[in-house]
């Protein structure tokens, strides 16, 4: 009998410990779909103040003139209970034909604005945003004088960029966003003058690399200008420059680094020009560096020509010579790019030694017959011969006039060199300094 209650005494024991745990699970279960039927309750009230903020607000705005409407865009802030709301205010003008955003309709009239208001809980808890929209219908000649305005941001492909903020001023002033078709729409501004328009995003340049697209627009009245401006994410690239000079035997000297005071970039219409200007005083320098950097590129389809210098006529391609040029995709910030200028090889001596410290002198000779730098002014690159009489031959495409001084006397080839060829002249260019030459420093 006692052997039959221990093995009971077990049995119990087991049912006793399932009866806890289906207890506890069922506790579980039961705080469980409390805290959720809390959490249910507490997003449905949020939302139905979302609701009357919203509804609030259209109330305002329908209350409003239609030419306080005009182009409205409005953030507040607003308490509601114990929660704070933002509250987005916006009006936008709607074509009749097509019942879409006037911008999308290529421009077409406005005939109605579409009030929006959107209502969102500032600790954002989760709710989704309360979206509450109406048309209100502007009376006949509200916009007398004044007409509208169609801005759109494509990038170099030509497709529209949304999201780009557009802002226009003029007699009067208005901003917004693009949208999916990089469409911005500013319904009737006052008419008969001149806006400027621009766009502006981080990392994005015009075509000529400033850092908003802008232009000038007409708007007249009771008409619907347009506007295009074409804005991409930039690009940069150092650019090096050497050339394969000769000494004077004629003997290859390699590839030597050539120092240079400004790189252009071009590409149609579009020129630019990094580095420092040319020195304005002797002594004349051969250039800051064999390598400058060209930042903030806009991403043509197209390569840009690349040539040292700042003239046109210092184009390898004015020249005879091919390059490939440099070519640039957006956001493409880490580019390098390396081209062979001519090399405009001089030995410079004195009394018939190859002297260090003689000046050497190239000035561009736009006047000469057959001259590829007619048109570029007139302007030299300074050289220090060393202890071999040679100096960095590296030139920009031109054509030259080539002198040699020691300070106190000069010599001058007078007879313009054309840097045209690559790798240069085999046989060097001499010049010697004697003591029957010429007084003064070359020009």
């Amino acid at each position: 009998m006692k052997r039959r209650l221990a093995a009971e005494g077990g049995s119990v024991l087991l049912e006793a410990l399932v009866g806890a745990v289906l207890v506890a699970v069922m506790a579980i279960a039961f705080f469980g779909a409390l805290d959720g039927s809390n959490r249910v309750s507490t997003v449905s009230k949020l939302r139905a103040e979302a609701g009357a903020l919203a509804a609030n607000d259209q109330e305002r705005l329908r209350s409003m003139p239609v030419s306080t409407l005009n182009n409205l865009r409005q953030s507040n802030v607003k308490p509601m209970g114990t929660t704070n709301f933002t509250v987005d205010s916006r009006a936008d003008w709607i074509a009749d034909a097509s019942g879409s955003n006037s911008c999308a309709s290529n421009g077409g009239a406005a005939d109605y604005l579409k009030i929006t208001s959107t209502v969102t809980p500032v600790n954002n808890i989760g709710l989704k945003p309360v979206v509450v929209t109406s048309m209100v219908t502007p009376p006949p000649g509200s916009f007398g004088g004044k007409g509208s305005l169609v801005v759109t941001v494509t990038d170099r492909d030509g497709d529209g960029l949304s999201g780009m903020r557009v802002n226009v001023t003029g007699p009067a002033s208005a901003t917004d966003v693009t949208d999916n078709n990089g469409c911005a729409f500013f319904g009737y501004l006052p008419a008969g003058t001149t806006y400027s328009v621009a766009a502006t995003a981080a990392g994005y340049v015009d075509m000529d690399g400033n850092s908003s697209a802008s232009a000038p627009v007409t708007i007249n009245d009771q008409q619907v200008a347009t506007q295009g401006l074409t804005y991409d994410i930039a690009g940069a690239s150092s650019v090096g420059f050497f050339s394969k000079p000769v000494d004077a035997s004629g003997a290859s000297r390699g590839n030597v680094p050539s120092n240079q005071w400004m790189v252009t970039m071009s590409n149609g219409a579009h020129v630019r020009t990094f580095g420092s200007n040319y020195a304005s005083s002797w002594p004349f320098q051969a250039g800051t560096s064999s390598s400058m950097n060209a930042t903030s590129l806009f991403p043509f389809t197209s390569p840009y020509t690349v040539y040292a210098g700042n003239c046109a006529k210092n184009d390898p391609a004015q020249n005879g010579v091919t390059d490939p040029g440099l070519t640039v995709n957006p956001g493409d910030a880490s580019l390098t790019y390396s081209q062979q200028l001519p090399a405009l090889n001089v030995v410079a001596k004195q009394n018939g030694t190859p002297t260090a410290g003689l000046n050497v002198v190239y000035t561009v000779n736009p006047t000469a017959s057959g001259s590829k730098s007619v048109g570029c002014g007139v302007y030299s690159l300074g050289r220090v011969s060393d202890a071999n009489g040679l100096v960095d031959a590296g030139v920009p495409y031109g054509t030259y006039d080539v002198c040699v001084d020691n300070g106190t006397r000069r010599v001058r080839l007078g007879t313009p060199q054309n840097a045209a060829s690559l790798p240069g002249n085999s046989t060097p260019i001499v010049l010697n300094v004697t003591g029957t030459s010429p007084l003064g420093k070359c020009p």
